[in-house]
């Protein structure tokens, strides 16, 4: 099936045309969704926005079609792994293949806006959010260290550490993950239409005490694209999680159902907090 180019394309195309200065190169996105997922982690912190720009459009295409009504199992997605290029210039486990990840990936409807879900995005105590750390996960903000800028854009970009605990009957895992966030417009430019990304990743291993429960790798993707009033949010992660007696099939499914309980987590905290 073709997919329509996006109108910010259409706007490059028409200003290449017209230009006396001539024009650069129009970088192009791909349009399936493993491959967006990657292109999107790959270009997180390019200074240019029109990758992420393209890529996003792409995405918000991408589920035009889709029926958000499904149960969440069928909104579950196989992506690709990442290589090496799209973890370039971050600080992760160099010993850990990147091959033995298992990425999974999710996408819901939200009642709530981009706008609505960075105020979410901004909470220091990330526990009402995140089932699986019911005990702690703190959100430090390290760029800028007032991140009320970010829901009016008044700051485009923020830079955070999670310090978080993950446990429950199988899991008791203490980790520290970096975390970041970006506003991109999308579409034309002063579309006034914007969408949020986040990128994360695992600096070190992180291993239990038992030495029965590690999460060698981690790298996760966050979207939240303007729709209708409210949002699509998709999320795609890459973990290498090893858990005695638990095999790929399993560690599968726990991290889908891990998704589908932070949106549903998230709707809720929402649906009682939402200005």
């Amino acid at each position: 099936m073709s997919v329509p180019i996006s109108p910010l394309a259409r706007f490059a195309v028409l200003a290449c045309l017209f230009s006396l200065a001539g024009c650069r190169e129009i970088p192009e996105a791909p349009t399936e969704l493993s491959a967006l997922s990657t292109y999107l982690y790959r270009h997180f912190d390019n200074e240019d926005p029109v990758y992420l720009c393209m890529g996003m459009d792409n995405l918000r295409t991408f589920f035009a079609d889709v029926d958000m009504d499904q149960d969440w199992q069928a909104l579950s997605y196989e992506v690709e792994q990442l290589d090496q290029d799209d973890v370039a210039g971050i600080e992760r486990p160099e010993d850990r293949s990147l091959e033995d990840t298992l990425p999974v990936a999710l996408v819901t409807d939200s009642a709530f806006t981009p706008d609505q879900h960075a105020d979410v995005i901004i909470l220091e105590d990330q526990t009402p959010v995140e089932p699986a750390a019911p005990d702690l996960y703190d959100r430090i903000f390290v760029e800028p260290t007032d991140p009320s800028c970010f829901p009016d854009r008044g700051c485009t970009v923020i830079r955070a550490l999670n310090d978080i605990h993950r446990k429950n009957l199988v899991v008791d895992l203490r980790m520290v993950t970096n975390k970041d966030y970006r506003w991109i417009e999308l579409g034309e430019p002063g579309s006034g239409e914007w969408g949020a990304l986040s990128r994360s990743w695992l600096p070190e291993s992180s291993i239990g005490d038992s030495g029965a429960v590690a999460l060698y790798q981690t790298y996760t993707i966050d979207l939240f694209l303007p729709v209708d009033g409210g949002a699509i949010r998709y999320m795609a992660i890459w973990p290498e999680t090893v858990i005695t007696g638990v095999n790929d099939e399993t560690l599968e499914y726990t991290g889908r159902l891990g998704l589908h309980q932070i949106f549903d987590a998230t709707e809720e905290y929402l649906e009682e907090n939402a200005r």
